[in-house]
């Protein structure tokens, strides 16, 4: 019963290790921490592989290619715990690592250049005993340090235990203590009576359960996540294993060849997955060029502004493969041709309605070779237009084309609400000659804005410790409270902290000392939206109401709300050092 438990158990371990391993490199590429965690299940499922085909052709040379998998495998999980330390404690443990590396490689070298290390077992259900020698002094010492110092690494990192799904990844790296301590007291003993089946399902476990917290920890990836994907796949590829093993059985395959079965099917499943993600890259590849491109094109020249939104109209239309495009500045029915491609000349003015919903619309041929346009709005009044022409490599265009060129509208209105914000004056004002001068070193502001990564990252920190402005102990998890030095005993007293730097940072938006009732002033609608939307938490269709705005605008707004926050605690607490500079 034992013999066909372990079988069975060994069957799962190699299927189960060999997909997610497949899964993780396919969707953690290129996180390295995701990769070396895939390494590890990889080299745990030729392991499983060996030991399965081991119950029917034993050999006894095998026991050392095994050992030395289970010391790559766990070289590569020590490795991912190690890249999650804190760049102070990386240097600190250099050494500790350095030590762990030389360790498990020596032992390597030791069990590949004598292959009878390891003596006859009486039963493939036990693990086969050792002869005493260098050989067995290295690699006891090595499995006896690795997993104390893995536990010990995953320990010191301060950020591993403030977090819930953190802590998840220490607990799982105590899996191979448990397990060497278990391997311990079966030498100690008697073999004989401490089956392999739990030795083996003990290390299983950690690196599973390692994989998963590591794939929450990074966040999966940009398009999905592991806990929402993950299920429905391994059930797929389970079923499709269970289904082609019935169907070999029946047809008389042996059952000793069901692992290598397994790794056929699950392997097809895991290379058909690479090259769908490859593909799935590569036609995202252009539009991601886009949106880098859009963020750093060269703006300089006598008029900066014109250049820049040329560039950009340029960069949309290679990437939507239209010849036609148009930016322009509307107000009072009129449209003035700021940026062109193959279509109305620039500085041309045109009689164009005004749209009352902001979003893409069909041209009814208003506008010469431009047969989608997307109108920006702020508050009741259009003030702008991006038009594009047809495709030249489909019929029409997808839902995502689409996307992207509302996302190029809205990086063209934050331009123009920006300079709105400058000049106070009437969108078809901001493009008269004598205005150009300011919008274009407003233009060139935000994209030295965008342009600057570190920036871009702490604003997400901020705009996500104000979707938890009222939780203290998740502000407490925050890599905010990090970053500007908060220091208290628990996260509860560092989330209060961190809430009321919040509240200062947005009260810094505040332009006056009474709130209006009525009418509500331009200059007051950042201050309004952050506050209301994250420290009220009130809807932001309510939000919309109040303000009489549209989304698109409500959006616009929120992010340069967000960026001015973020820009008062990098000069707050820029002395810190964490924080990137104020350009």
């Amino acid at each position: 019963m034992l013999l066909q438990l372990t079988i069975i158990a060994n069957l799962i371990e190699l299927g189960t290790s060999l997909w997610l391993g497949f899964y993780l490199f396919n969707r953690g590429y290129p996180s390295r921490i995701t990769a070396r965690v895939a390494l590890s299940l990889m080299a745990l499922s030729v392991f499983y592989l060996g030991a399965f085909n081991n119950h029917f052709h034993h050999t006894t040379e095998s026991a050392s290619l095994r050992a030395t998998l289970l010391l790559i495998g766990m070289g590569c999980w020590y490795s991912a715990i190690a890249s999650l330390l804190p760049s102070e404690r990386k240097v600190f443990f250099r050494r500790l690592e350095y030590a762990v590396y030389i360790l498990c490689s020596a032992s390597i070298i030791l069990l590949l250049t004598n292959f009878n290390a390891f003596g006859e077992s009486l039963a493939t259900t036990y693990s086969a005993p050792m002869h005493r020698g260098l050989a067995y002094s290295v690699y006891s010492f090595t499995l006896i340090f690795v997993p104390i110092v893995m536990a010990v690494t995953a320990w010191i990192n301060k950020r591993i235990r403030a977090t819930k799904d953190s802590l998840y990844i220490f607990l799982t790296s105590s899996f191979p203590l448990f397990t060497i301590i278990y391997k311990i007291i079966s030498e100690a003993t008697n073999p004989q009576i401490m089956p392999r089946i739990i030795q083996d399902g003990l290390f299983f476990a950690g690196i599973f359960s390692m994989g998963i917290a590591v794939a929450q920890h990074q966040s999966m990836l940009e398009r999905r996540t592991i806990l929402q994907e993950f299920p429905i796949t391994a059930l797929f590829v389970s079923l499709a294993s269970v289904s082609y093993g019935v169907i070999g059985l029946a047809v008389g395959l042996p059952f000793s060849a069901m692992g290598n079965v397994i790794v056929v099917i699950v392997s097809s499943f895991g290379f058909y997955d690479f090259v769908r993600e490859v593909l799935d890259r590569r036609r995202s590849h252009d539009k991601e060029e886009f949106r880098r491109k859009l963020r750093t094109v060269d703006n300089m020249g006598e008029d900066k502004l014109g250049k820049m939104l040329q560039d950009g109209l340029n960069l949309l239309c290679e990437v939507l493969h239209t010849t036609s495009g148009i930016v322009a500045v509307q107000a009072q029915g009129k449209a003035r041709i700021l940026a062109s491609r193959n279509s109305v000349e620039i500085g041309s003015e045109l009689l164009l309605e005004v749209k009352e919903d902001e979003g893409q619309y069909r041209s009814e041929r208003e506008i010469s070779n431009i047969k989608w346009i997307s109108s920006i709005f702020e508050g009741q009044r259009q003030i702008a237009l991006v038009g594009i022409g047809a495709s030249q490599a489909k019929m029409e265009y997808s839902s995502g084309d689409l996307e992207l060129l509302g996302e190029f509208a809205n990086h063209v209105g934050t331009i123009i609400l920006l300079a709105n914000l400058v000049t106070d004056n009437q969108a078809l004002e901001m493009a008269e000659e004598n205005k150009g001068g300011q919008i274009n070193s407003v233009a060139e502001n935000m994209m030295r804005t965008l342009a600057n990564p570190k920036e871009t990252e702490l604003i997400s920190l901020v705009e996500d410790a104000l979707r938890k402005f009222s939780n203290f102990l998740a502000l407490g998890q925050s890599l905010l409270v990090e970053i500007v030095g908060i220091e208290a005993a628990t996260e509860v007293e560092r989330g209060k902290q961190l809430q009321e730097i919040l509240r200062q940072a947005v009260d810094a938006l505040r332009p006056g000392a009474v709130r209006p009732v009525d009418v509500i002033p331009h200059a007051w609608y950042a201050y309004i939206i952050l506050y209301d939307a994250y420290l009220e938490g009130v809807r932001n269709r309510d939000v919309m109401a109040r303000l009489y705005i549209s989304e698109g605008t409500f959006h616009r707004t929120r992010r340069l709300a967000l960026r001015g926050v973020t820009r008062w605690m990098i000069e707050k607490f820029g002395n810190e050092g964490k924080l990137p500079e104020v350009r």
